[in-house]
């Protein structure tokens, strides 16, 4: 994986205000993201009672605060409990002068580097020590880093339903299944024979991807092949799982989904599609990016 973020700057020009020298200088800064989520600028909630109205720019994301802090806004966990922090693409300050407003920019450049840097290490992950388990005994192999290792194939997925969409409360449904269309079909329509997960809710119709069927099967375990969606990998065995014959979109309690995949990544209604879909002509306001890495 190689993640990049472009960051898009504006800044008020100079200007000889009537009534005297100007006193405030806006920044605001956009991020848009391949491979990782743009919402990398964290901010705190404002509250009532703090010295400063209004919620309050806090630093770039690290990695471990993309996957933990939501994005958008703050949750509320309890009536006294609540997380204060949350994740947003676009930052603004009022800086005092263009001194300062020019070095807070280098600031965040040079943070939002570290965080690609961090990002794409997290992902270059590479095997180094394969332990062999039996009843009796642990074999120990270590794998020599420099040698020549299979790189990770990148296979983009339709996250379309193969047939009708539904939506009834807050639960994403299908009907009217159809082999004859790339997607997601209903675990219903399983072939016989196919053992559905538990919580399986739909299935990748695989016959009708070329490049999914041409890294097929997968590599051992299959929990190393990982899904991503717009950027965030997803929880195996929570929101999805594979199998021997395919790939499984799973129904969730969303409390029990960390907040990072809950938040902006998955929809509400539990489907690989967002819920305002209707059809391949209408694919609502949102096209969700499902990336799978085979390792």
């Amino acid at each position: 994986m190689n993640a990049t973020i472009k960051l898009t700057r504006w800044t008020t020009a100079p200007n000889a205000l009537p009534l005297g020298p100007q006193q405030v200088w806006p920044l605001r800064i956009l991020a848009t993201a391949t491979d990782i989520t743009d919402a990398i600028f964290v901010y705190r909630s404002g509250h009532a009672g703090d010295p400063f109205g209004g919620d309050q720019f806090s630093c770039i994301a690290s990695v471990n605060q993309i996957y933990e802090l939501p994005e958008d806004m703050a949750i509320l966990e309890t009536s006294e409990l609540q997380v204060p922090f949350y994740r947003t693409n676009c930052m603004e300050v009022y800086c005092r002068n263009q001194d300062e407003a020019e070095r807070i920019w280098q600031y965040v450049n040079t943070d939002v580097q570290s965080l690609i840097n961090n990002w794409n290490a997290a992902a270059d992950l590479q095997s180094t020590v394969i332990n062999t388990i039996t009843a009796g005994n642990i074999t120990t192999t270590v794998v020599d880093p420099n040698a020549a290792q299979p790189a990770p194939t990148r296979i983009q997925l339709d996250y379309q339903p193969a047939g009708t969409a539904t939506f009834d409360g807050n639960t994403q449904g299908l009907t009217a299944p159809d082999p004859t269309l790339t997607g997601w079909l209903p675990a219903t329509s399983a072939p016989p024979g196919w053992v559905v997960p538990p919580n399986g809710a739909f299935f990748y119709n695989i016959a009708l991807d070329k490049a999914l069927t041409a890294a097929w099967p997968l590599n051992m375990p299959l929990s190393g092949n990982l899904l991503y969606r717009n950027g965030i990998l997803l929880p195996y065995g929570v929101i999805y799982t594979i199998t021997p014959q395919t790939i499984w979109w799973l129904t969730f309690d969303p409390s029990t989904v960390p907040a990072y995949a809950r938040v902006g990544s998955v929809q509400d209604g539990n489907a690989p599609w967002p819920a305002d879909y209707v059809n391949r002509s209408n694919l609502g306001t949102v096209s969700p990016a499902l990336i799978l890495t085979t390792n």
